[in-house]
């Protein structure tokens, strides 16, 4: 019967022989003893008990030199107005970004691009300073006979042109076009080329003593045969 001692000098033995009897890996052509690693181009691997397996390679990436000095990959650096990196051997710039102040306007503080009200002035805190415009408002509609109107907006009201104003409704005459005006002084009416005629008596009168107005009708008899016509024509 064996002792504690001898069955565990018998287990070391046997996980040994186990650990010693794993294989070798052939590779390529290549024979790597278990637990060997190589490298294949761009991958590094492994001998696992006659498996190989591979995974890709890492690179050290390198250090930058910069006007000078010496940056170790992925490190940060300010040039001036300008933040950069060292990417691998590379260096990259950008702009370097500020941050913007903040203002104080009537004991009253705001941050960079805050607007605000101060009376009739709209302002803005632009990094640290304050920037004012006079406000805006906006113009009120019309109402005009009932009806609506916006700001800005005209509309004819029988023989008036109108338009809206903030509130108040402007009108004034439409104007016509020339062609459909009225003429300012009509021509006057033509006198008639004919008048009443008068009694024969009249006529004789009238023939006798030439008592003709310039502005009155002055008929006169015809004389036809020696006698006095019954009809006057206008002289």
């Amino acid at each position: 019967m064996m002792t504690p001692i001898q069955i565990v000098f018998l287990l070391a033995s046997l996980c040994f022989r186990a650990s010693a009897t794993k294989n070798p890996c052939t590779y390529k052509e290549k024979i790597y003893q278990d637990g060997q690693t190589f490298i294949d181009v761009y991958s590094e691997c492994k001998c696992d008990d006659g498996q190989v397996t591979c995974s890709q390679r890492v690179y050290p990436k390198n250090p930058c030199t910069y006007k000078g000095n010496n940056y170790q990959d992925g490190q940060t650096f300010i040039d001036v107005y300008s933040e950069c990196k060292c990417d691998d051997g590379q260096v990259t710039c950008f702009q370097r970004v500020y941050p913007k102040n903040p203002c104080t306007y009537k004991g009253n503080n705001y941050q960079d691009g805050q607007t605000f009200i101060d009376v009739y002035s709209e302002c803005k805190c632009d990094d640290g300073k304050v920037k004012c415009s006079q406000r805006v408002y906006p113009k009120n509609p019309c109402t005009y006979k009932g009806n609506n109107y916006q700001d800005g907006q005209t509309f004819i009201d029988v023989y008036s042109e109108c338009k809206c104003n903030d509130g108040q409704v402007t009108c004034s005459q439409r104007a016509y076009p020339i062609a459909n005006q009225p003429p300012t002084n009509p021509p006057p009416t033509p006198l008639p080329t004919t008048c009443p005629c008068p009694d024969t008596h009249c006529c004789r009168v009238v023939w006798r003593y030439g008592g003709k107005k310039r502005t009155s009708c002055c008929p006169q008899c015809r004389f036809t045969q020696d006698t006095w016509g019954s009809d006057c024509v206008h002289i």
